[in-house]
């Protein structure tokens, strides 16, 4: 049996409350709180007569005056805040060893699970130090317009606003169900309709859709009007001071920490709280409108406010909250279209207050969110009396763009003795790598850190990495890294959710291709969405940005707004969660290998991209994740080209790293993991496209990776250079070898050829593939030495050499510059068997490297389509297929005899005329033969023997002399050998210029033009070097397109 004073609520039949007594009133307030999910704590007994007093009361200035009456009972304190005379309660660790520091920094104080923790949105709110700021905040609120700011989460949004209402009066109201930030008073107001209103399916149920509007109507309006009467009891003790952003100030602590004035429930909520008394109370609407109105002009005269100056800003923050709510509800103002609560939100509140001069004050709307419907809040504003239903849009929340914006921002938190330290001017610059952008990942790390004292601060940055993008980076110096992680902290935000992702088909592709290309180039896309892509803003993997079109006559700038998904660390997210989706067996339409293996046949000469050359690297960064013997991966053109003690090596692939701090090298070599099903590790982007950038010089871009300042794996330079790929290698030795703590490093210098063809690569491909691999031969065109190169050649191979040297702990094994030579060719296979077999095209081999002994391999096709069958391996079957048919296709297909020949003659491409020669069979390429030998400039043998390769090479020789014939070329010197100089001799800047002054006017820079070539072969400058044209006369040149020792009468003429 309870006890007669134990509440109970009614069975059946409305609830009177005057029939209760003020111990029921109490325990029924309680128990409604506790029902409603609010926070802990009951109300004392002058609620329960606030109650009383309300009901009795008949008109609206009596009401007031007990509203007044139960709030300097309940908080007798709010004149000691609203005269600046208490502020947010500090934060402090419970042990620190700079306790100083951080005293001294006056941090606000936040609950958390586990504890309080550092609240770095409020700190030196009405303060902050950010050039930008003036510019954001006089879009945002010095117009006096209804304003929709929309951007994706944590960009900086909430802060700003914050910021504008320390300089404007106004309201701050939030739709998040937030503990730690504002007042629960609309949120849960919200939630609390849940039982209350009903689905509208169509536009005939005005009964149910005008049952719904009162409803939601009376709840608004209640915590309205408890905002507004809390702000007059606030305002009432300034009334006679000076007014200062001071006071502004403590009146915005109130409503974003609403428990400040209850020291003994730390989570009281001062505004909900009243909202529950008036609910309870059963003021009608109107009667509370009064009260608004009386309350209103109260608050203007305490302010001492003009009437063309009484204006009062309202933010409701984190409104997609309220657009997902109770969306079928309500409906547009023609009835047709079903509207979330928002629009009831923004109809009742205009109504109001509006933006005319009607009321005492005149309100402006500010609604911030990650993606909202205009058009919901123009057809909210035109249902009201405000005079202009216009709403602008405004995006720009700042971000962190820059390293020294960054800085600026983080280093106040640093204690001096971690600032000035090396450790952490590395931790910053760790931090811009891998933070920048949104303001909230640069915000969370610090108070991780602040929480941490900071201790292991590198270690905590790589698990705060891991935390929220889902992989872990591996860039930190070693020396930093000493020690054990930290004891797993509370995360005041989660992770980026990017399983979101293939939610949506459309979606999935957009992000897809955009972190893909981030993850394996560093390209940043600039994606311009469009309407349906806002769902990547809500989801938080994309944010608006605003773009000026046009500006008028008057000075105003047109702005359009798009969705970017541009942001590094959501890209690399993105890519790691879609590399293993599905772990072992990922999903090939979502991982990286799925991605380049469909675009394998692309190739973009604009800026530089190769599908099949990013689909051979994803393979090096998947075999080499861990270490793996070269053996397994490589083949050897022979023992004489590369020892089997190299192939015993275990390499793995690294990004070397090189930060210059306070006079000294700090080095970091980091590793990477992305094979499906494996956890995701990367030291940074995979590769950089840094080399074909309009914004910066190729060669400054290339040198820059050499010299270890970029945290990539993967170089692609530019096609001057010669490689299509380098690449580094970290190297130890077998276990048996009895030598653990042996490494060394090398480079890799991988030319690509993908020929159609199903037979193996011409010799004469071969030899052109090794030479752009031959660090001898960098920037050095097919048809010059390092004598007759131009001096911007010879500087470019000079310097990039240098670089080579500068490589620390080189393999001996690896020749002078410590580099791996590897050509792969496919479909065409990459055998050296037949150059091997003839002493002649050997020494024109080994000529190109001299005495440096790099070691040269081919890759093993095989052994990759092996490794990673479970992946998919079909687009490579298909590619053999492919030129399997293309091969059958052309037998019998002689073709165009004469125009091929016009082609030869018009224009240099000889590995276009090599993939027309792969393909053909004997017979066809007899008849080619016989068709050039009656051509001018061109001297056959009377008869044609030989395997099929050799007749290839026979009709590459018959187009090179036709070529030369036709733009008056003459014949260099007979042999190679006489021509290439060694690098040793010509290696000093005096030796360049004496090598041009002794060939000028023979042959210059301006003669040599860069053709990039639109079929699928990878090239390099040495394979599509355009000769020069002379008009048809003839000019002397030292150069060669192709001279073969003993043929040198098959060019002459």
């Amino acid at each position: 049996m309870p006890t007669p004073n134990t509440f109970q609520t009614p069975v059946d039949g409305p609830l009177d409350i005057t029939k209760m007594t003020t111990s029921q009133i109490e325990q029924y307030l309680a128990q409604k709180k506790a029902q409603e999910s609010v926070l802990p704590g009951g109300l004392p007994h002058t609620a329960a007569q606030l109650i009383t007093d309300l009901q009795a009361a008949h008109q609206s200035d009596e009401l007031l005056k007990a509203m007044l009456h139960y709030l300097r009972q309940r908080y007798p304190d709010m004149q000691e805040l609203a005269r600046c005379k208490r502020g947010l309660p500090q934060w402090l660790p419970d042990k620190t060893k700079y306790l100083e520091h951080l005293s001294s920094m006056n941090i606000p104080r936040a609950k958390q699970r586990g504890g309080d923790i550092p609240n770095l949105l409020l700190h030196r709110l009405g303060s902050l130090d950010d050039a930008d700021l003036d510019s954001r905040l006089e879009r945002l609120f010095a117009s006096k317009r209804h304003r929709l700011f929309l951007n994706t989460p944590g960009s900086g949004k909430t802060r700003t606003v914050l910021e504008g209402l320390a300089r404007f009066w106004g309201l701050y109201f939030t739709c998040n169900q937030d503990p730690f930030l504002g007042s629960q008073d609309l949120s849960m107001g919200m939630e609390s309709l849940k039982h209350r209103l009903t689905t509208i399916e169509n536009n005939l149920q005005l009964g149910l859709l005008l049952a719904n509007q009162q409803a939601a109507g009376r709840k608004l309006t209640g915590v309205l009007l408890s905002r507004i009467v809390i702000m007059e009891y606030f305002t009432s003790f300034i009334k006679d001071t000076t007014i200062t952003n001071e006071h502004r100030l403590h009146w915005l602590y109130l409503q974003v920490c609403p428990s400040l004035l209850d020291c003994d429930d730390k989570s009281a909520d001062i505004f909900h709280d009243l909202t529950l008394v008036l609910e309870d109370a059963n003021l009608d609407v109107l009667r509370m409108t009064s009260i608004l109105s009386l309350s209103l002009s109260s608050i203007c005269s305490n302010l001492r406010l003009k009437e063309d100056n009484a204006d009062l800003y309202i933010v409701i923050d984190e409104a997609q909250t309220a657009v997902k709510k109770y969306a079928t509800s309500f409906r547009s103002q023609d009835y047709k279209i079903p509207r979330p609560i928002l629009r009831e939100l923004v109809v009742n509140w205009a109504e109001l207050i509006p933006d005319t001069g009607r009321k005492a004050m005149k309100a402006t709307y500010i609604i911030t969110g990650t993606g909202i419907d205009m058009e919901l809040i123009r057809d909210a504003l035109s249902s009201t009396t405000c005079k202009s239903d216009k709403v602008y849009k405004v995006s720009h929340s700042g971000i962190f763009d820059t390293a020294a914006s960054q800085q600026h921002y983080a280093l106040p938190f640093f204690p001096a003795e971690i600032a000035r330290s090396v450790g952490g001017k590395v931790l910053l610059e760790r931090m811009f790598y891998w933070l920048r952008g949104r303001h909230r990942f640069t915000a969370e790390f610090i108070a991780m850190l602040l929480r941490a004292d900071f201790h292991n601060p590198h270690i905590l940055l790589s698990d705060y990495v891991k935390h929220i993008a889902g992989f872990y980076p591996t860039d930190a110096p070693d020396q930093f890294t000493l020690g054990t992680s930290l004891p797993l902290l509370d995360f005041s935000t989660g992770p980026i959710p990017v399983d979101n992702v293939t939610a949506n088909t459309t979606l999935m592709e957009t992000v897809r291709q955009s972190c893909h290309d981030y993850a394996l180039h560093s390209i940043v896309p600039q994606y311009v969405g469009v309407a349906k892509d806002v769902e990547l803003v809500q989801h938080g993997l994309a944010r608006f940005k605003e773009r000026v079109m046009n500006v008028d006559e008057m000075g105003k700038a047109k702005i359009k707004y798009f969705v970017a998904v541009d942001e590094p660390l959501v890209l690399l997210a993105c890519s790691a969660y879609l590399n293993n989706v599905g772990g072992p067996r990922a999903r090939y339409d979502y991982s990286l290998h799925g991605r380049v293996m469909k675009d394998i046949r692309t190739h973009s000469p604009q800026d530089g991209r190769n599908g099949f050359e990013d689909c051979i690297a994803t393979y090096f960064a998947m075999a080499f994740a861990k270490p793996t013997k070269l053996s397994s991966v490589f083949n050897s053109v022979s023992p004489r080209y590369c020892k089997q003690v190299l192939l015993n090596r275990r390499a793995q692939i690294v990004a070397y790293h090189r930060s210059w701090v306070d006079g000294q090298n700090i080095d970091s070599w980091g590793t990477y993991d992305i094979r499906p099903g494996m956890e995701q590790s990367l030291a940074g982007c995979l590769g950089s496209s840094g080399m074909h950038s309009d914004s910066r010089d190729p060669q400054s871009a290339l040198l820059g990776w050499l010299r270890f300042e970029g945290r990539e794996a993967f170089c692609f330079p530019s096609n001057l250079m010669g490689p299509d790929i380098l690449f580094l290698l970290r190297l130890t030795k077998e276990e048996e070898e009895r030598d653990p703590d042996y490494f060394s490093y090398m480079w890799v210098a991988v030319q690509c050829k993908n020929h159609n063809s199903y037979k193996h690569l011409p010799d004469g491909a071969l030899i052109d593939a090794v030479k752009t691999v031959t660090p001898n031969r960098f920037f050095i065109p097919r048809d010059k030495n390092v004598v007759t190169a131009s001096v911007t050649q010879k500087r470019n191979r000079l310097d990039v050499l240098g670089t080579f040297s500068e490589l620390p702990n080189k393999e001996p094994l690896a020749g002078k510059y410590s580099v791996l030579r590897v050509v792969v060719g496919y479909p065409a296979k990459a055998d050296f068997k037949e150059i091997l077999a003839s002493s002649q095209k050997t020494r024109r081999l080994e000529s190109l490297d001299r005495q440096h002994s790099h070691p040269l391999v081919t890759l093993d096709i095989q052994a990759l389509k092996e490794r990673y069958r479970e992946l998919g391996t079909a687009v490579l079957n298909e590619m053999e297929s492919r030129a399997i048919v293309a091969r059958r296709a052309r037998k019998g297909a002689i073709g165009d005899l004469h125009a091929f020949a016009r082609a030869v003659s018009a224009e240099w491409n000889l590995d276009e005329w090599r993939g027309h020669f792969a393909a053909m069979t004997s017979e066809q390429l007899r008849t080619y033969l016989e068709h050039f030998r009656h051509l001018p400039g061109v001297n056959l043998p009377k008869t044609y023997r030989g395997p099929e390769h050799r007749l290839q090479d026979l009709l590459e020789e018959a187009c090179i002399a036709y070529y030369r014939y036709q733009n008056g070329i003459e014949v260099g010197p007979e042999s190679e050998d006489e021509e290439l100089e060694d690098a040793d001799n010509d290696s000093s800047e005096d030796a360049i210029m004496a090598d041009v002054d002794s060939s000028a006017g023979v042959f210059t820079d301006d003669a040599m033009k860069v053709d990039d070539d639109l079929s699928l072969t990878s090239v390099s400058s040495q394979d599509d070097e355009e000769m020069p044209n002379t008009n048809g006369k003839r000019r002397t040149a030292t150069m060669q397109l192709r001279t073969w020792p003993k043929r040198a009468k098959l060019g002459s003429r």
